[in-house]
C-alpha cells in the first residue's frame, strides 16, 4: 500500500544572518537516497514534505492531506521543535508512526515512552538500512517487531529489538548524486547552501563527553573514493560556498585523505565562491595532519583545529584523552608555524576534574605555547548517550542548567543541557571562569594586550603576573568595574532557565561594545603595565596594538601605516555594529587586521 512520508531534519541558518546560509539535510537525505534504490519503495513511498528549516508547525502541517510516517533526525539544536512537531502530527493523525533517529534520542531511558508517548520508535545507530526495513514493513502492512535497531513503544513501555550490526558503507548511495536535494535547492533560490561531506564513518576514540565513537562501535569505515570525488564535483556544479567534512578524524587514512584534500583544493578553480572547508583532524599522528593541512591551508575556514579541550593532566585522564599526541601543543604549533598553516584551538568549560585554578592555567599554558589569536571556548553539553551523562554525571556531581540555543527562531526555543558546576568547580567558580575567559578572549586574543604581555613574557614575566597587574589597574576604573558586574550577571542569565534568558551572542555584543567604549583607557593601562615592568619599547607596542585592534565604529581608519607597517582590515564587510558582533561570534579568530612590512 502507498505510504505518505514526511522527513524532518530542522536546522538553523549557519553564520551571520545577512548571508542566509543553510545546510542541506544530509542525514535524512542519506535515508531517502538509500530507500529510493528499491523499486517497491520508489513506487509506494510518497514524500509529502521535507522539513529542513524551522517553519511554523501548525501552518505547515495543516497543509498536509494525510501522513502515515514522520521520520525525524534529532539533535540538540532541534529537539524541542521535533517534540512539538511530533505531538501535533500525532494529535492530527493518531495512527501515524512517529520515529526518531539521531544522537539526541534518549533510547537508554526505560521510562522514555511514559515521558514521550507520542513517539512510536527510536532508530538506534546508523539509519539507512533500518529506515529501508521500516518503510518496507509499513508498505507491506507488517509489524516492526523484527526490525533490528529499533526501540519500540509498546503501550508506553520499552521494547528493544535486536541491535543492528554495522554494514559496509561502500555501496551506500550519495544523496547528492541521487539528486534528492535538487527540488529543495530549486525552490529556495535565495539561500546560500552549505553541505556535509562524509568520507568515513566512525571514531576509534572513547572521549566520555562525545557519542561519536560509541555511536558507531568505534571502527572507522570508508566510502568509495570515486563517490567522494563525484560529490565534490556536484558541489562545484551547485557552486556550494561552504563544506563541512563530517569525518571524526580526517587524516586517519593518510594517502587517501591527502588525495581528498587535493580534490577539494582543485575544485576551487571551478568554484571560486567556495569560501572554506571545516573539518576535524585525527588526534594522533600530527605529522599526517600537517601534511594534509599544508595541502589545503587556503581552504581551511578557520585553520587547523587543535582541539585539546583541556591541558590539565587529571582532567584529560578523566575524559579519556590523556594519551593523545595532539596534547603536545608546543611541538605541534612549531610545525604549523613552519609550514605557515593557520590554526586555532578549542577548550571545553566545565569538564569533570577541572577546577577554576586549572582552567586559568589552561589559558596561560596556551599563551606560553604560542596560542594567542584563536582560542574557542565552548560550554560542556551533557549529551544523553555519552559516558559523561550515564556515569560521570553522578560521580562528579554535575549541576546542569538549560542554556538557550540560537535566538533567531523564537517561536520554539531550544535549550542545551549544560554542565555549569561540578564537585570541584561549583557554579560560582564556573561563572568566574567564564568572566575570566570572555575578558581574555578580547583583551588578549583581540590584540589589546597581546604583544605587551608577550614582550613581558620574553623578559621573564609570566602571563599570569602580567594580567594580575593589568587587572588591578583596570579595577580602579569605575566603568570597568561596572562592565564586569554586568558581564557576570549576563552570563548568569545565559546559564539560567529563566524565560527570556540571554544568549552568548548578547554577551559578545556587550563585551565588544564595552571594550570599544573603554578603548583609550585600556590602552593607557596596558602602557602603564609595561611601564610597571620597565619595558623600554612600550610606545611602539601600544602603537602597534591600536592599529591591530579593529574599530567597527571608525572603519575609515583602515588601512593605516604605523612605524613602517601597513595595517589592513581583512574581515567581513559589515554595515553596522550588530553585523560585526554577528561576524565576531561566528569566527574562531579575533584579529581581523593583517600586518605587512612596507619598509
Amino acid at each position: 500500500m502507498e505510504i505518505n512520508l514526511v522527513l524532518a531534519q530542522p536546522n538553523y541558518r549557519s553564520g551571520p544572518v545577512h548571508l542566509n546560509n543553510w545546510y542541506l539535510p544530509y542525514t535524512t537525505g542519506c535515508l531517502w537516497a538509500y530507500a529510493q534504490q528499491d523499486d517497491l519503495l520508489k513506487k509506494n513511498l510518497k514524500l509529502v514534505d521535507w522539513i529542513w528549516n524551522r517553519p511554523f508547525i501548525e501552518e505547515t502541517v495543516d497543509q498536509w492531506e494525510h501522513v502515515d510516517v514522520l521520520f525525524c533526525s534529532v539533535y540538540l539544536w532541534n529537539e524541542n521543535y521535533v517534540k512539538q512537531l511530533s505531538k501535533y502530527v500525532k494529535k492530527k493523525w493518531p495512527n501515524c508512526k512517529v520515529i526518531w533517529g539521531g544522537p539526541n534520542c534518549d533510547h537508554s531511558n526505560n521510562n522514555v515512552f511514559q515521558e514521550h508517548p507520542y513517539i512510536d520508535a527510536f532508530a538506534v545507530s546508523e539509519g539507512e538500512v533500518t529506515f529501508h526495513e521500516v518503510c518496507t514493513k509499513l508498505v507491506n502492512n507488517e509489524s516492526l517487531n523484527e526490525v533490528h535497531g529499533l526501540v519500540l513503544n509498546v503501550q508506553n513501555k520499552v521494547q528493544r529489538n535486536r541491535a543492528r550490526p554495522r554494514y559496509d558503507i561502500e555501496d551506500f548511495p550519495s544523496p547528492y548524486l541521487a539528486r534528492v536535494f535538487d527540488d529543495i535547492i530549486e525552490n529556495n533560490p535565495t539561500v546560500n547552501w552549505s553541505v556535509i561531506l562524509e568520507t568515513t564513518r566512525g571514531c576509534p576514540y572513547r572521549c566520555t563527553y562525545c557519542d561519536w565513537g560509541g555511536g558507531t562501535a568505534t571502527k572507522v569505515k570508508k566510502f568509495i573514493l570515486d563517490k567522494v570525488e563525484s560529490e565534490i564535483k556536484w558541489f562545484t556544479e551547485k557552486q556550494i560556498k561552504f563544506i563541512m567534512l563530517a569525518d571524526a578524524n580526517f587524516g586517519i587514512f593518510k594517502q587517501r585523505d591527502l588525495e581528498i584534500a587535493r580534490l577539494l583544493n582543485e575544485s576551487r578553480k571551478e568554484n571560486p565562491g567556495l569560501e572554506g572547508v571545516s573539518l576535524s583532524f585525527l588526534k594522533n599522528k600530527t605529522d599526517s595532519m600537517i601534511e594534509i593541512a599544508t595541502e589545503m591551508k587556503d581552504l581551511l575556514h578557520n585553520g587547523v583545529s587543535v582541539s585539546v579541550q583541556s591541558l590539565d593532566p587529571h582532567t584529560l585522564d578523566v575524559i579519556k584523552r590523556g594519551n593523545m599526541e595532539i596534547n603536545n601543543v608546543g611541538e605541534l604549533i612549531k610545525k604549523l608555524e613552519t609550514h605557515k598553516v593557520p590554526y586555532y584551538t578549542e577548550l571545553i568549560m566545565g569538564m569533570p576534574g577541572e577546577t577554576l585554578e586549572s582552567w586559568k592555567k589552561n589559558i596561560w599554558k596556551l599563551y606560553e605555547h604560542g596560542f594567542h589569536k584563536s582560542i574557542a571556548v565552548y560550554p560542556l553539553i551533557n549529551s544523553v548517550n555519552t559516558e559523561l551523562n550515564q556515569v560521570q554525571k553522578e560521580e562528579y556531581q554535575f549541576q546542569i542548567k538549560p542554556m538557550r540555543g540560537i535566538s533567531d527562531d523564537n517561536h520554539i526555543e531550544e535549550f542545551y543541557p549544560t554542565v555549569v558546576g561540578t564537585k570541584v568547580m561549583p557554579y560560582s567558580d564556573y561563572l568566574d571562569a567564564w568572566v575570566f575567559t570572555k575578558i581574555q578572549n578580547v583583551l588578549h586574543c583581540s590584540g589589546y594586550s597581546l604583544d605587551a604581555s608577550a614582550e613581558c613574557y620574553k623578559k621573564g614575566i609570566h602571563y599570569e603576573h602580567f594580567y594580575q597587574t593589568l587587572t588591578s589597574y583596570l579595577e580602579e576604573t569605575p566603568q570597568w568595574k561596572e562592565f564586569v558586574f554586568v558581564l557576570r550577571d549576563l552570563l548568569d542569565q545565559v546559564f539560567s532557565d529563566r524565560e527570556g534568558s540571554a544568549t552568548e551572542t548578547e554577551v559578545d555584543g556587550l563585551i565588544l561594545k564595552s571594550f570599544l567604549g573603554l578603548r583609550a583607557t585600556i590602552f593607557e593601562l596596558v602602557f602603564q603595565t609595561l611601564e610597571h615592568y620597565q619595558i623600554e619599547n612600550r610606545d611602539s607596542i601600544i602603537q602597534h596594538a591600536k592599529a591591530l585592534v579593529y574599530d567597527p565604529l571608525h572603519p575609515n581608519l583602515w588601512p593605516q601605516t604605523v612605524n613602517g607597517k601597513k595595517y589592513t582590515y581583512t574581515g567581513m564587510k559589515v554595515d553596522n555594529m550588530e553585523q560585526f558582533v554577528d561576524f565576531y561570534s561566528y569566527r574562531r579568530g579575533n584579529i581581523f587586521v593583517s600586518v605587512e612590512n612596507i619598509s
